[in-house]
């Protein structure tokens, strides 16, 4: 039966006025996590170099081609360490800044189906060969947000009326680059369950190449204006991938090999999928209060609209 074992520790601490920092240790172990394999082939006495076994044309169940089974014997494990700093709205200024440094491993490809390249087992007699980094591995992981109201409590008028009802938000997002298997152009230990590009090649381990890493800033701005006692009008701008960074989910990661499972032509490893370009986006909020006879309870009501604009995405100088 699959099950999990889960622990933390955590020690916090302010360390100024409205201010906090908390240090959080993480684990979780899976057990029992279901794997597929071919139970149907025969190994031919023969290895590749770095120990996996080549099968023959020969069967177990000879009236039979693959017969695939699943065994609850995967295993998984995730270390972690959290930094947070923590500032609560103190004086129009909000703060929330985390960074993770962390490993996750498991033996388990194939529950990793988002990436067809980790669906199969290198080795159906022995799945701790596929012991490596998890498809969702990410080392460093950095979250960033800082939201800032102004507010002006002075007697100008002026000052009031241009300072008050502005938010602006800002919010950055860090993080080391998707993994990827190296994968092969022939089918290398005669397992015709699992096609040449889920193949990896002589002492290649599972998901171990790292793509560039991932950067977004996103920025918000929103602006209140009072409509009489019971509408207020809000604008908002806001633009997702300020920088237009190219953030690469996808990579050529095919090598080419000899028969003996020899890389004789690396991958290229140029980038074939990517996120979002940076886009800009306006919108506005109709905000209508109707409230009770007491004024202690409102309803309100929103009506809004919105404008999207793509930018052009300049991959040669981003």
């Amino acid at each position: 039966m699959l099950y999990s074992v889960n622990a933390n520790l955590s020690v916090s601490r302010e360390i100024a006025h409205d201010t906090a920092l908390t240090v959080t240790y993480l684990f979780t172990r899976g057990d029992h996590i279901p794997i597929v394999r071919n139970i149907n082939l025969v190994p031919s006495g023969l290895q590749l170099a770095d120990g996996r076994p080549i099968f023959g044309t020969a069967r177990v169940y000879p009236g039979f081609g693959n017969i695939l089974t699943a065994e609850s014997v995967g295993q998984s494990e995730y270390n972690a360490l959290n930094v947070t700093l923590r500032r609560r709205l103190s004086r129009g200024l909000e703060v929330f800044a985390s960074y993770t440094w962390s490993h996750a491993l498991d033996d388990a490809p194939e529950q990793n189906v988002i990436d067809s390249a980790n669906f199969f087992l290198s080795d159906p007699t022995n799945c701790r060969r596929d012991r490596s980094n998890s498809l969702t591995d990410r080392p460093n992981v950095f979250n960033g947000n800082l939201v800032y109201t102004p507010e002006w409590k002075g007697r100008s008028q002026t000052l009031r009326r241009l300072l008050n009802g502005n938010r602006i938000a800002i919010l950055a997002v860090m993080q080391s680059g998707d993994v990827f298997n190296m994968r092969s152009n022939l089918i290398l230990n005669g397992d015709p369950s699992t096609p040449s590009a889920f193949q990896r090649p002589l002492f290649i381990g599972r998901n171990t190449i790292r793509g560039p890493w991932i950067s977004e800033f996103n920025v918000r701005y929103s602006r209140l204006f009072p409509l009489g006692e019971r509408f207020r009008l809000e604008f908002i701008a806001e633009s997702t991938n300020v920088f237009n960074h190219t953030n690469v989910v996808g990579l050529n990661s095919t090598a080419t090999v000899n028969l003996a499972g020899n890389i004789i032509g690396p991958p290229s490893l140029a980038w074939t999928t990517a996120l979002d370009q940076r886009l800009l986006q306006l919108g506005s909020n109709l905000v209508f209060e109707a409230y009770n006879k007491d004024k202690e309870h409102s309803i309100a009501l929103y009506l809004a609209s919105d404008v999207m604009l793509l930018l052009p995405l300049c991959h040669s100088k981003c």
